[in-house]
C-alpha cells in the first residue's frame, strides 16, 4: 500500500510542478508523531477512508454484522488490521497476510471472501476488474496529507492554496476521474457521508 501512496503522491508533485521535491510515506502513527512533534505541517489533499471489499458473485458487505461472517484478509502490519478488529470481525475470521499482493489472488481463489482497503487504493482495482464491490465504510474519514517541513511555511501556504483552487475547477475531479476511474466521484461523496 505504500507503494501505491507513493504514486499518487509523486503524480501530485508532478502536477504541482514541485521540482526537487521528495515523498516519504508514513504510517499513520509515524504522520502523527511527526506532527506531534512539530517536524511537519500537514497539506491536505484528498478523502481517504476504509472501505470493505469483495468480489462478485459475492455478495456486498453492507453492515458489521455481515463483515463479522466473512474470511477477512487484510496484509500483515497495516492499519487494516486495526480496523477489521475493532469491527468486531472474530479472530477465527481474520486471515492476517503476508503481503498486500497476495489479498487479490486470494479474493479469486475463494480462501479470502472480503478484505479491507484504503478507498484510494481499491479505486483502481475496481475500475480495471469489474468482479470488485466497494461496500460499507468503516471509520471516520480522514485525509491523505503532504508533510512539510514546519521551517517551510511559504511552501505550505502555496500548496494549500494551490490545492484549494485547483479543487474548485473541473479539473479536480477529471484528475480524479482518470486516475481514480469513472465511479470515483460518487464513491468519494458516499465516503463522505454526502
Amino acid at each position: 500500500m505504500r507503494r501505491a501512496v507513493a504514486i499518487a503522491a509523486a503524480v501530485l508533485i508532478g502536477l504541482l510542478g514541485l521540482a526537487g521535491a521528495a515523498v516519504w510515506v508514513l504510517t499513520r502513527a509515524e504522520f502523527a508523531d511527526a506532527v506531534r512533534g512539530r517536524l511537519v505541517r500537514e497539506a491536505s489533499l484528498a478523502l481517504r477512508r476504509d472501505v470493505v471489499v469483495t468480489r462478485k458473485p459475492h455478495r456486498v458487505i453492507q453492515t458489521l454484522e455481515q463483515l463479522r461472517e466473512e474470511q477477512v484478509g487484510v496484509a500483515i502490519g497495516t492499519s487494516y488490521v486495526e480496523t477489521v478488529r475493532a469491527a468486531g470481525v472474530p479472530s477465527k475470521n481474520l486471515k492476517i497476510i503476508g503481503s498486500a499482493s497476495s489479498l487479490a489472488e486470494l479474493m479469486r481463489s475463494g480462501a479470502i471472501t472480503a478484505t479491507v482497503e484504503g478507498v484510494e487504493i481499491a479505486l483502481a482495482p475496481q475500475e480495471e476488474d469489474p468482479s470488485v464491490q466497494l461496500g460499507m465504510f468503516l471509520g471516520p474519514p480522514q485525509s491523505i496529507a503532504l508533510g512539510v517541513r514546519k521551517e517551510d511555511q511559504q511552501l505550505l501556504a502555496a500548496l494549500n492554496d494551490y490545492i484549494g483552487n485547483v479543487r474548485k475547477t473541473p479539473t479536480w475531479n477529471r484528475l480524479v476521474i482518470k486516475y481514480f476511474g469513472d465511479r470515483a466521484i460518487d464513491v468519494l461523496r458516499r465516503a463522505r457521508g454526502e
